[in-house]
């Protein structure tokens, strides 16, 4: 068999690329010129990207209630997993939708596809160990403003509304337990009135002394 060319044993080289380059310019360069005049007429055609942030603290009770040793305080990095939850629910975005008209077409209730786009334009991030922010995308400034500010009210509703529903669970459960103390201590106190009539003559204080016969 014939020995390979002596470029493909040397290794292939910008020089030994130039006979193919420069003999056919046209073909080498007219995909990079189109690409990129389609991306300057996107970046002129399209309008811009606006993100806007609110900050927001986090309440010093913020606990690790599922701790097994004892509840502790969580950081902003800590609960970010628990804060994209609640800002990616199907109800606050559709709620989303609703009051700033995002997508006028679909109605009150938006599909996987539009709910999938709304969760990617809100930004989470921590911004310090208490702190932390939340962000909306959006092709107006203002409207990025507007839409950021009320995730973060929506975001301190739904908190406020978790607090609100634990501290009722937990003084439903203290009366339950209390209702079960008083039902023992009552259940109690009539053995002991029973034990009582039963023994009545046996007691002391009932016993007829020597000087009252």
């Amino acid at each position: 068999p014939a020995d390979p060319p002596r470029e493909l044993r040397e290794g292939i080289s910008l020089r030994s690329l130039r006979p193919v380059v420069v003999p056919r310019p046209l073909h080498f360069w007219l995909p990079v010129v189109v690409l990129a005049l389609a991306g300057a007429a996107a970046a002129l055609l399209l309008p811009p990207s606006y993100l806007a942030y609110a900050l927001l603290a986090i309440e010093p009770d913020s606990l690790d209630e599922e701790s097994p040793v004892a509840p502790v305080a969580l950081t902003a990095e800590q609960q970010l997993p628990k804060i994209g939850e609640i800002v990616g629910e199907r109800t606050l975005l559709e709620k989303l939708n609703q009051e700033f008209s995002l997508y006028p077409e679909a109605g009150g209730r938006l599909d996987e596809k539009r709910l999938r786009e709304l969760r990617e334009r809100i930004r989470t991030a921590s911004a310090g160990p208490s702190t932390f922010t939340v962000g909306f995308e959006d092709r107006a400034a203002t409207r990025a403003a507007r839409i950021a500010g009320r995730v973060a009210d929506l975001l301190v509703e739904t908190h406020r509304a978790e607090r609100e529903g634990r501290a009722r669970e937990t003084a439903g459960f203290i009366e339950s337990q209390l209702g079960t103390l008083r039902t023992a201590i009552s259940e109690q106190e009539r053995e002991i009135e029973s034990y009582k009539r039963r023994w009545f003559v046996e007691l002391p204080e009932q016993v007829p002394t020597a000087f009252g016969q």
